[in-house]
């Protein structure tokens, strides 16, 4: 296997018959990511195929789910093609449904559980980590920080309270608050950490701790650090339908769609609508940057102001009858040839604009949207 971005090859290597001569090479398209899933057989005239992850509160794929899909004259309908169980150490069963070679291999925390030749390690980034035992197999990089831990402990020695998705850094928000509570700041891939204080049957209270990605971790941990980022909003999906129904997207066809995408008109939510719906996120037109994250309600990823705008766009999108490649290469082609009716200069989508993206068409297709149109 390769790995080029979030695409994945498989590739052979073919040697004449006395090995005389350089290996001829033959490389394809084996499996497209993105945060929620996979695309395989892309390049094929009956693909893709998409697969789906569902995930528990902590972040870990518990399940696959393939989505329906057409192969020559058969429809073959939507199915769960692997489900995983773990143990408190991220281990996985040893017989899971669904577990063998091709299988996909991103499980606990969705980090790529590497099993070849018996290594059963997490790649999780900045460490290596080995969940039979509960410890990395290289060091923490920034072990001298931290003199009273191993520095081959993982999650600082209490997995309880603490989770570490990188190996590295750790941001915590108050759930209750919905604040920027601190940062033990190191160096590396950013993440956000929500706290919030649960009680069992029992009225025991504990400390519950919740994994969230940044659609943008760069730009959103450096504006977290400069004091412009100070809190997360939790947006549930009544909100999210209440605002795309304002805007007619439950009603617009596909050229309604398109002409509504422009600068300032309904389906710019950035400009349109957030600003009215969220005034305490106190968006700043001229530098296009506001005091919040948004997380949509069963998501683990939140956006800044403007990649929310993005994440409507594309539930809209798909609600209107759009499918994921339309729609991402639709934005390219918006913000590169468009840019005088947007009102901002020319450009390519940014990596975390299509992420948001999808992660919004992923949003509405999770939730039936079409199914709501009027």
């Amino acid at each position: 296997m390769d790995y080029i971005g979030n695409i994945e090859y498989q590739i052979y290597r073919y040697f004449d018959w006395d090995v005389t001569f350089e290996p001829a090479e033959l490389k394809y398209i084996f499996r497209v990511h993105n945060p929620e899933g996979f695309a395989t057989n892309a390049t094929t005239t009956n693909g893709p195929i998409y697969s789906y992850y569902r995930k528990d509160h902590l972040g870990n794929n518990r399940e696959v789910w393939r989505a329906s899909y057409t192969w020559g004259s058969t429809t073959h309908p939507a199915v769960t093609v692997q489900r995983t169980q773990y143990y408190p150490s991220g281990l996985p069963w040893k017989y899971n449904i669904g577990d063998n070679p091709g299988s996909q291999p991103y499980k606990y925390g969705g980090k790529e559980f590497v099993e070849m030749h018996g290594l059963d390690e997490y790649d999780s980034d900045a460490r290596w980590y080995y969940p039979a035992i509960m410890r990395t197999t290289t060091p923490d990089p920034l072990a001298e920080k931290y003199y009273d831990i191993s520095p081959y402990a993982w999650c600082g020695n209490n997995p309880v309270n603490r989770i570490d998705p990188d190996g590295r850094d750790w941001y915590f928000f108050n759930k209750s608050t919905g604040q920027f509570d601190r940062k033990e700041q190191q160096e590396g891939t950013h993440r956000m950490v929500i706290h919030s204080v649960e009680k069992t049957k029992e009225g025991y209270e504990y400390d519950s701790y919740t994994f969230v990605d940044f659609a943008d971790p760069v730009e959103d941990a450096k504006d977290i650090d400069n004091g412009q980022i100070t809190q997360y909003i939790s947006v549930t999906d009544k909100e999210i339908q209440s605002m795309l129904d304002a805007k007619g997207a439950f009603d617009s066809g596909k050229i309604g769609f398109g002409w509504q995408s422009q600068g300032g008109k309904d389906f710019d939510y950035s400009y349109t609508t957030l600003p009215y719906k969220y005034s305490q996120a106190e968006f700043n037109p001229t530098t296009m940057k506001s005091n919040a994250l948004f997380l949509p309600e069963g998501d683990y990823t939140a956006h800044n102001y403007m990649n929310f705008g993005n994440y409507l766009w594309g539930a809209t999108g798909y609600t209107v009858g759009l499918s994921y490649v339309e729609l991402q290469i639709g934005a390219h082609l918006n913000s590169r040839f468009n840019s005088k009716r947007n009102n901002y200069p020319a450009q390519w989508d940014s990596k975390d604009d299509q992420r948001s993206i999808i992660l919004g068409i992923y949003h509405a297709q999770s939730m039936n949207y079409r199914k709501k149109r009027k």
